[in-house]
């Protein structure tokens, strides 16, 4: 399992590297495109939205990588697990697609992995 963990970590880490240089890549446009009141709305939708997903998939990442390398180091990476699942849980419940479905298999595999990786330290 810890070598799949570090898969799954190194997945997150660079999808948390394109979510930020995409946000990157947007606000440029925007900024370039318009000036005034719209303009910083959708700076700021950027900065939440896009900017936020991006630093917890990089986040996510780091403490999969530590939690795979040292099995007593899981604690973060349980909290950040459950944290990442409940968003995407949440979303599948109210809308029930195959988008929610596809945008919960990493988080739900990155618990699974630290979870079994916590069960098997303890043992």
């Amino acid at each position: 399992m810890k070598g799949f963990l570090k898969v799954i970590s190194v997945i997150m880490i660079i999808l948390g590297i394109l979510i930020v240089g995409l946000m990157i890549f947007n606000i440029s446009i925007i900024r370039t495109a318009g000036d005034g009141v719209i303009a910083d709305v959708l700076t700021g939708a950027m900065i939440v939205v896009l900017g936020i997903s991006g630093v917890m998939d990089l986040l996510g990442g780091f403490l999969g990588l530590r939690a795979a390398k040292d099995p007593g180091k899981t604690t973060a990476a349980l909290v950040f697990g459950i944290l990442a699942v409940i968003p995407g849980a949440i979303s599948l419940i109210m809308e029930t697609s195959t988008e929610n479905i596809c945008g919960l298999i990493i988080p739900v595999l990155y618990l699974v992995c630290v979870i079994a990786i916590r069960g098997s330290r303890e043992n």
